[in-house]
């Protein structure tokens, strides 16, 4: 669903993120210390969105120059008893100035910090703002094209090759750096940007073993640990 679409999209694709983001920082933090919650565990749930964060932010700085222009305070935010009247108001004011994927980041983020500030959940997300997101969801699909595939049989093969050319030194260091995280990604079924914040622990080397430890991302999230053995 476009939840999940937000999620995974390139930071490439969304024409806001020239954006700067403080101003939707700064809202962000606003309203959730209004709820009560601290400083300390605000940060924490920042930290927790590691790099989606930077697009919320600069989604958010979208909205807070809105609100901005209808002479909206944070205070009134926080009040709102039935937010997704914003959100709609919202959406329709960004329809003819935005892309689909803004608008869907920006109905995102927003309803996201609603939940956050403890707005019921069938307040924020409805049926009014589900027809409202429904032409912007449905052009945002990716289209899916044909891919190159292999099969595991014929990528080992490849990479066997390669190795030949690292034992003539033809090969330079990103290129071995890029069949050996091939080579993780294949035998781990890890995404590149698990593999790549993953840690290394390398007691048992001696033994042909390395354990990479790493978050998955995508649900169910959660610590993972993968055994890679020669």
């Amino acid at each position: 669903d476009e939840e999940e679409q937000s999620e995974t999209t390139s930071g490439e694709d969304w024409d806001f993120l020239g954006r700067r983001g403080e101003k939707g920082e700064q809202l962000f933090k606003e309203c959730l210390l209004n709820t009560g919650l601290t400083g300390q565990s605000i940060q924490g749930i920042i930290d927790g969105w590691h790099g989606s964060w930077k697009r919320h932010a600069c989604s958010l700085t979208i909205f807070a120059e809105y609100w901005a222009q209808q002479s909206g305070t944070v205070l009134q935010l926080s009040t709102l008893e039935q937010p997704y009247l914003t959100i709609a108001n919202y959406i329709t004011y960004l329809k003819p100035r935005e892309s689909d994927a803004c608008i869907i980041q920006a109905r995102n983020s927003i309803s996201t910090l609603f939940e956050l500030m403890g707005k019921p959940i069938n307040f924020i997300r409805n049926k009014v703002i589900e027809q409202l997101m429904k032409e912007h969801v449905d052009r945002a699909a990716k289209v899916r094209k044909e891919g190159r595939y292999w099969k595991l049989s014929q990528l080992m093969q490849y990479i066997s090759k390669q190795a030949l050319l690292r034992d003539d030194d033809k090969l330079n260091s990103e290129q071995l750096m890029k069949i050996s995280l091939t080579l993780i990604m294949v035998y781990t079924v890890l995404r590149m940007a698990e593999v790549q914040r993953a840690e290394l622990r390398v007691d048992n080397i001696k033994e042909g073993e390395i354990l990479i430890v790493t978050m998955t991302m995508k649900k169910p999230r959660g610590p993972v640990e993968k055994t890679l053995k020669a």
